[in-house]
């Protein structure tokens, strides 16, 4: 007894999707892998000013652990997040620097800081108009540093 004709018909059509599917994930993969490639995450790479007072702020006030230092050039992190460091001597090239970290609970994050002291004056806890919650922070060397949760507000 073999399937009847609409349900064989049916399960020709998938299998033939599928087969498909198989059949081009495979030559994207092996013939187009520019276009393939998917973005995991990025690293911000910031002017450090002072080594020593990089390293305090990084790690007492912010909670990072310093995982790498190589002639001044530093590496933190912190769960999956690292941001490099490099050394500078030139204050304003560090006030023209920055970057976005998204986390989760930002408001506990929040208030670690705010307790910390270091919230930059304008960068309080807030919505934005693109839908984030965000605060900033300026570390020691005049970057800021930007906190947002990881799933915007709907609206």
């Amino acid at each position: 007894m073999g399937y009847p004709p609409r349900q064989l018909k049916i399960f020709l059509r998938f299998l033939k999707q599928f087969v498909f599917c198989l059949f081009k994930q495979f030559i994207l993969q092996r013939f187009f892998a520019c276009y393939y490639t998917m973005f995991k995450r990025s690293t911000p790479i910031l002017a450090s000013l002072d080594k020593a007072a990089t390293i305090s702020f990084y790690t007492q006030k912010l909670g990072f652990n310093l995982k790498e230092e190589n002639n001044g050039y530093l590496v933190f992190e912190r769960d999956d997040i690292h941001v490099h460091l490099f050394p500078c001597s030139n204050p304003d090239e560090c006030r023209n620097m920055g970057c976005y970290i998204y986390v989760t609970d930002i408001e506990s994050l929040y208030t670690m800081y705010q307790n910390a002291e270091i919230i930059h004056p304008n960068g309080p806890l807030q919505l934005m108009p693109w839908g984030l919650r965000q605060f900033a922070v300026t570390d020691n060397n005049g970057n800021i540093i930007y906190f947002a949760d990881d799933k915007p507000v709907a609206s």
